[in-house]
Protein backbone atom coordinates (compact mmCIF):
# COMPACT_ATOMS: atom_id res chain seq x y z
CA UNK A 1 0.00 0.00 0.00
CA UNK A 2 2.94 2.89 1.10
CA UNK A 3 2.23 5.76 0.69
CA UNK A 4 -0.16 5.66 -3.07
CA UNK A 5 -2.93 4.92 -1.12
CA UNK A 6 -3.62 6.92 2.20
CA UNK A 7 -6.88 6.98 1.90
CA UNK A 8 -7.29 3.04 1.60
CA UNK A 9 -5.28 2.84 4.68
CA UNK A 10 -7.29 5.18 6.98
CA UNK A 11 -10.59 2.82 5.91
CA UNK A 12 -8.96 -0.39 6.40
CA UNK A 13 -7.41 0.94 9.90
CA UNK A 14 -10.40 2.33 11.18
CA UNK A 15 -12.62 -0.97 9.64
CA UNK A 16 -10.26 -2.92 11.90
CA UNK A 17 -10.49 -0.88 15.10
CA UNK A 18 -14.04 -0.57 15.01
CA UNK A 19 -15.13 -4.35 14.19
CA UNK A 20 -12.49 -6.57 14.53
CA UNK A 21 -14.24 -9.20 15.95
CA UNK A 22 -17.32 -9.14 13.97
CA UNK A 23 -15.12 -9.57 10.71
CA UNK A 24 -14.05 -13.19 11.99
CA UNK A 25 -17.28 -13.88 13.50
CA UNK A 26 -19.65 -13.43 9.69
CA UNK A 27 -21.77 -10.27 11.81
CA UNK A 28 -19.13 -7.16 10.63
CA UNK A 29 -21.47 -7.12 7.34
CA UNK A 30 -24.81 -6.57 9.43
CA UNK A 31 -22.75 -3.76 11.38
CA UNK A 32 -23.42 0.33 10.77
CA UNK A 33 -19.62 0.17 9.63
CA UNK A 34 -19.77 -1.69 6.31
CA UNK A 35 -23.33 -0.49 5.41
CA UNK A 36 -22.67 2.97 6.22
CA UNK A 37 -19.51 3.47 5.45
CA UNK A 38 -18.33 5.92 2.43
CA UNK A 39 -15.51 3.56 0.98
CA UNK A 40 -16.59 0.87 -1.65
CA UNK A 41 -17.16 -2.64 0.51
CA UNK A 42 -18.02 -5.83 -1.56
CA UNK A 43 -18.32 -9.30 -0.31
CA UNK A 44 -17.50 -11.95 -2.83
CA UNK A 45 -17.84 -15.61 -3.32
CA UNK A 46 -14.58 -17.28 -3.97
CA UNK A 47 -15.24 -19.80 -5.98
CA UNK A 48 -18.21 -18.66 -8.68
CA UNK A 49 -17.57 -14.83 -8.32
CA UNK A 50 -20.61 -13.87 -7.41
CA UNK A 51 -21.76 -10.71 -5.06
CA UNK A 52 -22.94 -12.03 -2.01
CA UNK A 53 -22.92 -8.51 -0.86
CA UNK A 54 -22.38 -4.46 -1.44
CA UNK A 55 -22.36 -1.54 0.65
CA UNK A 56 -24.35 1.77 -0.22
CA UNK A 57 -21.35 3.13 -1.24
CA UNK A 58 -20.88 0.39 -3.55
CA UNK A 59 -24.49 1.14 -5.20
CA UNK A 60 -23.28 5.32 -5.39
CA UNK A 61 -19.83 4.10 -6.90
CA UNK A 62 -20.79 1.66 -9.73
CA UNK A 63 -24.42 3.24 -10.40
CA UNK A 64 -26.60 -0.15 -9.73
CA UNK A 65 -28.85 -0.19 -6.52
CA UNK A 66 -27.46 -3.01 -4.11
CA UNK A 67 -29.92 -5.65 -5.01
CA UNK A 68 -28.63 -5.14 -8.54
CA UNK A 69 -25.17 -5.99 -7.41
CA UNK A 70 -26.67 -9.08 -5.38
CA UNK A 71 -27.33 -10.64 -9.32
CA UNK A 72 -24.50 -9.50 -10.48
CA UNK A 73 -21.18 -11.48 -10.73
CA UNK A 74 -17.90 -9.95 -10.39
CA UNK A 75 -16.52 -10.98 -13.49
CA UNK A 76 -19.58 -8.88 -15.13
CA UNK A 77 -18.07 -5.85 -13.64
CA UNK A 78 -14.27 -6.54 -14.01
CA UNK A 79 -13.64 -5.78 -18.20
CA UNK A 80 -10.19 -7.68 -17.52
CA UNK A 81 -9.95 -11.08 -19.52
CA UNK A 82 -9.45 -13.81 -17.29
CA UNK A 83 -6.22 -14.26 -18.54
CA UNK A 84 -5.22 -10.07 -18.00
CA UNK A 85 -6.10 -10.68 -14.17
CA UNK A 86 -4.11 -13.84 -13.82
CA UNK A 87 -0.89 -11.55 -15.22
CA UNK A 88 -2.28 -9.06 -12.89
CA UNK A 89 -2.03 -11.17 -9.64
CA UNK A 90 1.26 -12.79 -10.97
CA UNK A 91 2.69 -9.39 -11.05
CA UNK A 92 1.17 -8.65 -7.53
CA UNK A 93 2.77 -11.10 -6.31
CA UNK A 94 6.16 -9.94 -7.55
CA UNK A 95 6.08 -6.62 -6.58
CA UNK A 96 5.12 -7.54 -2.97
CA UNK A 97 1.86 -5.63 -3.76
CA UNK A 98 -1.57 -5.99 -0.91
CA UNK A 99 -3.74 -5.18 -3.78
CA UNK A 100 -4.75 -5.38 -7.28
CA UNK A 101 -5.00 -3.02 -10.50
CA UNK A 102 -8.50 -3.72 -12.30
CA UNK A 103 -10.46 -1.86 -14.67
CA UNK A 104 -14.31 -2.00 -13.36
CA UNK A 105 -17.39 -1.17 -15.36
CA UNK A 106 -19.62 1.56 -14.34
CA UNK A 107 -23.91 0.73 -14.70
CA UNK A 108 -23.70 3.79 -16.98
CA UNK A 109 -20.59 2.15 -19.77
CA UNK A 110 -17.70 4.36 -18.00
CA UNK A 111 -14.40 1.89 -17.18
CA UNK A 112 -12.79 3.23 -13.96
CA UNK A 113 -9.15 2.39 -12.87
CA UNK A 114 -9.29 0.61 -9.22
CA UNK A 115 -7.20 -0.71 -6.34
CA UNK A 116 -9.08 -3.57 -4.72
CA UNK A 117 -7.59 -5.54 -1.69
CA UNK A 118 -9.29 -8.73 -0.48
CA UNK A 119 -8.81 -10.96 2.20
CA UNK A 120 -11.01 -14.11 2.40
CA UNK A 121 -12.87 -15.28 5.07
CA UNK A 122 -15.45 -18.28 6.29
CA UNK A 123 -18.46 -17.83 6.10
CA UNK A 124 -20.87 -20.66 6.98
CA UNK A 125 -19.11 -23.24 4.80
CA UNK A 126 -17.75 -21.25 2.20
CA UNK A 127 -14.87 -19.11 1.54
CA UNK A 128 -15.66 -15.37 0.85
CA UNK A 129 -13.52 -12.65 -0.72
CA UNK A 130 -14.05 -9.35 1.43
CA UNK A 131 -12.81 -6.41 -0.40
CA UNK A 132 -12.54 -2.58 -0.38
CA UNK A 133 -12.34 -0.73 -4.09
CA UNK A 134 -10.32 2.57 -4.13
CA UNK A 135 -11.33 4.48 -7.68
CA UNK A 136 -7.77 6.22 -8.89
CA UNK A 137 -8.81 7.12 -12.02
CA UNK A 138 -8.06 10.78 -10.88
CA UNK A 139 -4.96 10.42 -9.29
CA UNK A 140 -3.62 8.32 -12.30
CA UNK A 141 -4.43 10.99 -14.88
CA UNK A 142 -2.65 14.21 -12.61
CA UNK A 143 0.40 11.44 -12.44
CA UNK A 144 0.38 11.09 -16.62
CA UNK A 145 0.45 14.32 -17.34
CA UNK A 146 2.70 15.45 -15.09
CA UNK A 147 5.16 12.75 -16.44
CA UNK A 148 4.39 13.89 -19.61
CA UNK A 149 5.75 17.44 -18.71
CA UNK A 150 8.43 15.94 -17.42
CA UNK A 151 9.35 13.97 -20.49
CA UNK A 152 9.09 17.09 -22.72
CA UNK A 153 11.35 19.20 -20.16
CA UNK A 154 13.97 16.42 -20.30
CA UNK A 155 13.70 16.73 -24.52
CA UNK A 156 13.91 20.47 -24.44
CA UNK A 157 16.95 20.17 -22.33
CA UNK A 158 18.55 17.37 -24.47
CA UNK A 159 17.98 19.66 -27.65
CA UNK A 160 18.99 23.03 -26.36
CA UNK A 161 21.92 21.84 -24.41
CA UNK A 162 20.82 23.89 -21.24
CA UNK A 163 19.35 23.03 -17.62
CA UNK A 164 17.55 24.39 -15.70
CA UNK A 165 17.82 24.77 -11.48
CA UNK A 166 16.05 25.94 -8.38
CA UNK A 167 17.43 27.20 -5.11
CA UNK A 168 16.31 26.71 -1.70
CA UNK A 169 16.85 30.00 0.39
CA UNK A 170 16.34 28.10 3.71
CA UNK A 171 17.98 25.41 3.09
CA UNK A 172 20.90 26.50 1.27
CA UNK A 173 20.73 23.74 -1.46
CA UNK A 174 20.52 23.64 -5.37
CA UNK A 175 17.78 21.08 -6.70
CA UNK A 176 19.65 20.47 -10.52
CA UNK A 177 17.42 19.24 -13.65
CA UNK A 178 19.28 16.27 -15.29
CA UNK A 179 20.50 18.70 -17.94
CA UNK A 180 21.66 20.98 -15.46
CA UNK A 181 23.83 18.83 -13.92
CA UNK A 182 25.69 17.30 -17.01
CA UNK A 183 26.55 21.13 -17.40
CA UNK A 184 27.97 21.51 -14.49
CA UNK A 185 29.61 17.82 -14.33
CA UNK A 186 27.66 16.23 -11.74
CA UNK A 187 25.08 13.05 -11.13
CA UNK A 188 23.68 14.26 -7.77
CA UNK A 189 19.99 16.36 -8.15
CA UNK A 190 21.24 18.32 -4.59
CA UNK A 191 23.76 20.90 -4.50
CA UNK A 192 25.03 22.72 -1.36
CA UNK A 193 25.56 25.90 -2.63
CA UNK A 194 29.09 26.11 -0.86
CA UNK A 195 29.89 23.31 -3.14
CA UNK A 196 29.17 25.21 -6.64
CA UNK A 197 30.36 28.00 -5.18
CA UNK A 198 33.87 26.29 -4.95
CA UNK A 199 33.37 25.46 -8.53
CA UNK A 200 33.11 28.94 -9.92
CA UNK A 201 36.61 30.42 -10.62
CA UNK A 202 37.78 32.99 -8.12
CA UNK A 203 37.57 35.97 -9.88
CA UNK A 204 33.70 35.35 -11.17
CA UNK A 205 32.59 34.43 -8.20
CA UNK A 206 31.82 37.98 -6.67
CA UNK A 207 29.65 38.76 -9.89
CA UNK A 208 27.86 35.70 -9.97
CA UNK A 209 26.78 36.59 -6.02
CA UNK A 210 26.09 39.79 -7.09
CA UNK A 211 23.64 38.84 -9.17
CA UNK A 212 21.72 36.48 -7.08
CA UNK A 213 21.70 38.78 -4.26
CA UNK A 214 20.21 41.94 -6.98
CA UNK A 215 16.89 39.75 -7.24
CA UNK A 216 16.60 39.62 -3.35
CA UNK A 217 16.78 43.26 -3.59
CA UNK A 218 14.16 44.06 -5.69
CA UNK A 219 15.32 43.10 -9.26
CA UNK A 220 12.99 41.61 -11.49
CA UNK A 221 15.62 38.99 -12.88
CA UNK A 222 19.13 38.43 -13.19
CA UNK A 223 21.55 37.25 -15.92
CA UNK A 224 25.15 36.70 -15.91
CA UNK A 225 28.16 35.18 -16.97
CA UNK A 226 30.80 32.56 -15.30
CA UNK A 227 33.12 30.27 -15.60
CA UNK A 228 33.00 27.08 -13.39
CA UNK A 229 35.74 24.08 -13.38
CA UNK A 230 34.34 21.04 -12.96
CA UNK A 231 35.17 17.99 -10.64
CA UNK A 232 37.06 16.10 -13.95
CA UNK A 233 38.95 19.38 -14.23
CA UNK A 234 37.13 20.56 -17.75
CA UNK A 235 36.85 24.53 -17.71
CA UNK A 236 33.10 25.71 -19.20
CA UNK A 237 31.70 28.98 -19.99
CA UNK A 238 28.26 29.49 -18.59
CA UNK A 239 25.26 31.48 -18.58
CA UNK A 240 22.69 31.89 -15.92
CA UNK A 241 19.45 33.57 -15.71
CA UNK A 242 17.56 33.38 -12.54
CA UNK A 243 14.14 35.18 -10.78
CA UNK A 244 12.91 34.87 -7.58
CA UNK A 245 9.84 33.11 -6.01
CA UNK A 246 8.29 34.84 -3.16
CA UNK A 247 5.71 32.32 -2.52
CA UNK A 248 8.49 29.18 -2.03
CA UNK A 249 11.43 32.04 -1.47
CA UNK A 250 13.46 30.34 -3.92
CA UNK A 251 15.17 31.44 -7.11
CA UNK A 252 14.66 29.44 -9.77
CA UNK A 253 15.89 29.75 -13.65
CA UNK A 254 18.23 27.90 -16.30
CA UNK A 255 21.81 27.63 -16.79
CA UNK A 256 23.61 27.50 -20.10
CA UNK A 257 26.88 26.19 -22.03
CA UNK A 258 27.67 29.69 -23.59
CA UNK A 259 30.94 28.09 -24.58
CA UNK A 260 30.88 28.08 -27.76
CA UNK A 261 29.34 31.08 -27.85
CA UNK A 262 32.05 33.05 -26.55
CA UNK A 263 34.76 31.26 -28.58
CA UNK A 264 32.90 32.91 -31.41
CA UNK A 265 32.73 35.74 -29.66
CA UNK A 266 36.22 35.75 -29.50
CA UNK A 267 36.50 35.11 -33.13
CA UNK A 268 34.01 37.58 -34.00
CA UNK A 269 36.34 40.05 -32.95
CA UNK A 270 38.60 39.00 -35.47
CA UNK A 271 36.29 38.16 -38.65
CA UNK A 272 33.62 40.44 -37.01
CA UNK A 273 31.57 40.83 -40.86
CA UNK A 274 31.52 36.91 -41.67
CA UNK A 275 30.34 35.69 -38.38
CA UNK A 276 28.22 38.57 -36.87
CA UNK A 277 24.80 37.29 -38.02
CA UNK A 278 25.72 33.86 -36.90
CA UNK A 279 26.04 34.55 -33.63
CA UNK A 280 23.10 36.72 -33.03
CA UNK A 281 20.70 34.18 -34.44
CA UNK A 282 22.25 31.79 -31.90
CA UNK A 283 21.85 34.46 -29.08
CA UNK A 284 18.01 34.26 -29.85
CA UNK A 285 17.43 30.77 -30.43
CA UNK A 286 19.09 30.23 -26.49
CA UNK A 287 16.72 33.90 -25.51
CA UNK A 288 13.82 31.65 -26.79
CA UNK A 289 14.68 28.00 -25.30
CA UNK A 290 15.22 29.97 -22.05
CA UNK A 291 11.83 31.41 -22.09
CA UNK A 292 10.58 27.71 -23.09
CA UNK A 293 12.26 26.33 -19.91
CA UNK A 294 10.67 28.45 -17.96
CA UNK A 295 7.56 27.69 -19.43
CA UNK A 296 7.83 23.88 -18.53
CA UNK A 297 9.04 24.55 -15.05
CA UNK A 298 6.00 26.10 -14.05
CA UNK A 299 3.90 23.67 -15.48
CA UNK A 300 5.56 20.96 -14.32
CA UNK A 301 5.06 23.16 -10.52
CA UNK A 302 1.64 23.30 -11.08
CA UNK A 303 1.31 19.88 -12.10
CA UNK A 304 2.74 18.82 -8.79
CA UNK A 305 0.76 20.98 -6.55
CA UNK A 306 -2.31 19.67 -8.65
CA UNK A 307 -1.14 15.85 -8.03
CA UNK A 308 -0.23 16.87 -4.60
CA UNK A 309 -4.26 18.74 -3.88
CA UNK A 310 -5.92 15.55 -5.28
CA UNK A 311 -4.52 13.33 -2.46
CA UNK A 312 -5.78 15.64 -0.37
CA UNK A 313 -8.93 16.75 -0.89
CA UNK A 314 -12.43 15.37 -1.90
CA UNK A 315 -12.43 15.97 -5.35
CA UNK A 316 -16.30 17.00 -5.44
CA UNK A 317 -16.76 19.33 -3.17
CA UNK A 318 -12.83 20.69 -2.46
CA UNK A 319 -12.81 19.79 1.15
CA UNK A 320 -10.18 18.04 2.36
CA UNK A 321 -10.80 14.21 2.82
CA UNK A 322 -10.28 11.69 5.60
CA UNK A 323 -6.51 11.48 5.33
CA UNK A 324 -6.25 15.37 5.70
CA UNK A 325 -8.57 15.72 8.41
CA UNK A 326 -7.06 12.80 10.40
CA UNK A 327 -3.69 14.57 10.53
CA UNK A 328 -5.04 17.66 11.02
CA UNK A 329 -7.58 15.98 14.27
CA UNK A 330 -3.93 14.76 15.69
CA UNK A 331 -2.38 18.16 15.67
CA UNK A 332 -5.16 19.87 17.40
CA UNK A 333 -5.21 17.37 19.86
CA UNK A 334 -0.99 17.63 20.91
CA UNK A 335 -1.67 21.31 21.04
CA UNK A 336 -4.83 21.32 22.92
CA UNK A 337 -3.45 18.64 25.32
CA UNK A 338 -0.07 21.33 25.80
CA UNK A 339 -2.63 24.54 26.03
CA UNK A 340 -5.41 22.63 28.38
CA UNK A 341 -7.93 23.47 25.55
CA UNK A 342 -10.47 21.32 24.30
CA UNK A 343 -11.41 20.03 20.62
CA UNK A 344 -14.73 19.36 19.26
CA UNK A 345 -15.49 16.93 16.50
CA UNK A 346 -18.91 16.99 14.69
CA UNK A 347 -20.68 13.99 12.73
CA UNK A 348 -22.56 15.40 10.39
CA UNK A 349 -25.02 12.69 8.37
CA UNK A 350 -27.79 14.33 5.95
CA UNK A 351 -31.56 13.19 6.53
CA UNK A 352 -33.36 12.78 3.22
CA UNK A 353 -30.73 12.55 1.15
CA UNK A 354 -31.05 9.26 -0.46
CA UNK A 355 -34.15 10.54 -1.82
CA UNK A 356 -32.73 13.27 -3.89
CA UNK A 357 -30.24 11.21 -5.83
CA UNK A 358 -33.32 8.43 -6.76
CA UNK A 359 -35.90 11.33 -7.61
CA UNK A 360 -33.96 13.46 -9.71
CA UNK A 361 -30.31 11.69 -10.19
CA UNK A 362 -26.92 11.45 -8.86
CA UNK A 363 -26.02 15.01 -10.78
CA UNK A 364 -28.06 17.25 -8.90
CA UNK A 365 -27.32 15.13 -5.48
CA UNK A 366 -23.77 15.94 -6.64
CA UNK A 367 -24.93 19.97 -6.68
CA UNK A 368 -26.58 19.42 -3.75
CA UNK A 369 -23.70 18.56 -1.92
CA UNK A 370 -21.81 20.61 -3.21
CA UNK A 371 -23.83 23.48 -1.72
CA UNK A 372 -24.12 21.77 1.23
CA UNK A 373 -20.12 21.76 1.73
CA UNK A 374 -20.13 25.41 1.17
CA UNK A 375 -22.83 26.32 3.90
CA UNK A 376 -20.69 24.05 6.04
CA UNK A 377 -17.85 26.24 5.51
CA UNK A 378 -19.91 29.49 5.85
CA UNK A 379 -20.91 28.43 9.70
CA UNK A 380 -16.88 27.56 10.83
CA UNK A 381 -13.77 29.63 11.25
CA UNK A 382 -10.42 30.13 9.42
CA UNK A 383 -8.91 27.78 12.05
CA UNK A 384 -11.74 25.27 11.76
CA UNK A 385 -11.59 22.02 9.64
CA UNK A 386 -14.54 20.74 7.41
CA UNK A 387 -13.89 17.76 5.65
CA UNK A 388 -16.51 15.05 3.55
CA UNK A 389 -15.29 11.76 4.31
CA UNK A 390 -17.73 9.66 2.01
CA UNK A 391 -21.06 10.01 0.46
CA UNK A 392 -23.54 12.31 2.35
CA UNK A 393 -21.17 12.47 5.66
CA UNK A 394 -19.09 15.49 6.97
CA UNK A 395 -17.11 16.39 9.99
CA UNK A 396 -15.81 19.26 11.38
CA UNK A 397 -12.83 19.67 13.95
CA UNK A 398 -13.13 23.12 16.66
CA UNK A 399 -10.26 23.20 18.26
CA UNK A 400 -8.76 26.10 20.51
CA UNK A 401 -12.54 25.69 22.89
CA UNK A 402 -12.89 26.54 26.01
CA UNK A 403 -16.53 25.51 26.49
CA UNK A 404 -18.54 22.87 25.35
CA UNK A 405 -21.32 25.00 24.68
CA UNK A 406 -19.85 26.96 22.06
CA UNK A 407 -19.32 23.31 19.79
CA UNK A 408 -23.10 22.95 20.52
CA UNK A 409 -24.01 26.57 19.17
CA UNK A 410 -21.33 26.00 15.78
CA UNK A 411 -23.48 22.50 15.95
CA UNK A 412 -26.80 24.35 15.98
CA UNK A 413 -25.86 27.23 13.13
CA UNK A 414 -25.03 24.51 10.73
CA UNK A 415 -28.16 22.54 11.24
CA UNK A 416 -29.93 25.37 10.37
CA UNK A 417 -28.51 26.36 7.40
CA UNK A 418 -28.94 23.10 6.14
CA UNK A 419 -32.44 22.96 7.22
CA UNK A 420 -32.81 25.94 4.89
CA UNK A 421 -34.21 25.07 1.22
CA UNK A 422 -31.90 24.39 -1.50
CA UNK A 423 -32.15 25.73 -4.94
CA UNK A 424 -30.64 22.84 -7.42
CA UNK A 425 -30.71 22.84 -11.04
CA UNK A 426 -34.57 24.27 -10.85
CA UNK A 427 -35.54 22.27 -7.81
CA UNK A 428 -36.50 23.42 -4.58
CA UNK A 429 -34.80 20.99 -2.50
CA UNK A 430 -35.01 20.27 1.44
CA UNK A 431 -33.25 17.95 3.45
CA UNK A 432 -32.10 18.05 7.19
CA UNK A 433 -28.86 17.20 9.17
CA UNK A 434 -28.08 14.83 12.47
CA UNK A 435 -25.12 16.57 14.32
CA UNK A 436 -23.29 14.53 16.88
CA UNK A 437 -20.42 16.13 19.02
CA UNK A 438 -17.53 14.86 21.15
CA UNK A 439 -14.96 16.90 23.31
CA UNK A 440 -11.52 16.22 23.96
CA UNK A 441 -10.47 15.66 26.51
CA UNK A 442 -14.31 14.76 28.32
CA UNK A 443 -14.89 12.08 25.73
CA UNK A 444 -11.89 10.49 25.10
CA UNK A 445 -7.87 11.77 24.71
CA UNK A 446 -7.31 9.82 21.34
CA UNK A 447 -8.95 10.29 17.68
CA UNK A 448 -10.17 6.66 17.44
CA UNK A 449 -12.09 7.34 20.44
CA UNK A 450 -13.33 10.76 19.72
CA UNK A 451 -14.78 9.61 16.40
CA UNK A 452 -16.91 6.76 17.54
CA UNK A 453 -18.34 8.56 20.30
CA UNK A 454 -19.16 11.62 17.66
CA UNK A 455 -20.81 8.94 15.64
CA UNK A 456 -22.55 7.09 18.04
CA UNK A 457 -23.97 11.01 19.20
CA UNK A 458 -24.64 11.38 15.35
CA UNK A 459 -26.76 8.07 15.40
CA UNK A 460 -28.47 9.12 18.81
CA UNK A 461 -29.32 12.31 17.05
CA UNK A 462 -31.09 9.91 14.26
CA UNK A 463 -33.00 8.02 16.93
CA UNK A 464 -34.35 11.49 18.49
CA UNK A 465 -36.38 11.86 14.87
CA UNK A 466 -33.44 13.30 13.11
CA UNK A 467 -32.55 17.19 12.33
CA UNK A 468 -31.19 17.08 15.87
CA UNK A 469 -27.87 18.21 17.80
CA UNK A 470 -26.67 15.23 20.29
CA UNK A 471 -23.84 16.37 22.36
CA UNK A 472 -22.56 12.09 23.54
CA UNK A 473 -23.79 10.99 26.56
CA UNK A 474 -22.49 7.07 27.55
CA UNK A 475 -25.25 4.48 27.21
CA UNK A 476 -25.77 4.28 31.06
CA UNK A 477 -25.78 7.75 31.56
CA UNK A 478 -29.28 9.78 31.99
CA UNK A 479 -30.09 12.04 29.42
CA UNK A 480 -29.00 16.00 29.33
Amino acid sequence: MGEKTPMVMVVLLLTWLLCPALLWAGDFFQCDVFEGHGAVMLLIDADSGAIVDANQAAALFYGYSRDQLRQLRIQQINSLSDEEVRVERQLAAQEKRHYFLFRHRLADGRIADVEVYSWPIRRSDRTLLFSIVHDVSTRDLALKQLSRSEARLRLAEQVAGQGYWEFDLQRGVYHLSQGAGKLIGLEQEELPFRDLQSLVLADDRAALEAARQSVLDGEPSYDVRFRLRRPDGQRVYLRSHGRYDARNNSLFGVIVDVGESTRALQALQQQKSRFARTVLVIMLAQLGVIALLVVLWRRRKQAEQRAQHLALHDSLTGLPNRALFADRVEQALVAAQRNRERVALLFIDLDRFKPVNDQFGHGVGDLLLKQVASRIRACVRESDTAARIGGDEFVVMLPQLHQSDDAQRVAGNIRQALARPFAVAGHALEISASIGIALYPDHGDRQIVLSQRADQAMYQAKQQGRDQVCLYQPVDAPPA
